[in-house]
């Protein structure tokens, strides 16, 4: 997209048959619509996106997961 607007991204993922939005921050009134329409929203995501879409995938993705290596 040549600039990210709610509207747009919304209707990116709906046009797509999107069954899921991974995303650090949502506004709240684009989450109430794409859950309205049955999509499932995961924010607060962060983290490698590799490590990020294989949680996806295997289905033990959470909202709010932070995925980044622990530092010892």
């Amino acid at each position: 997209l040549a600039h990210a607007s709610g509207d747009d991204l919304c209707d990116l993922a709906l046009n797509k048959d999107a069954g899921a939005v991974v995303c650090g921050a949502i506004e709240e009134e684009y989450y109430h619509y794409l859950r309205w329409k049955r999509v499932d929203v995961l924010d607060s995501v962060v983290g490698p996106v590799d490590a990020v879409l294989e949680r996806l995938r295997r289905g033990e993705l959470r909202a709010g997961d932070v995925l980044f290596p622990r530092e010892a």
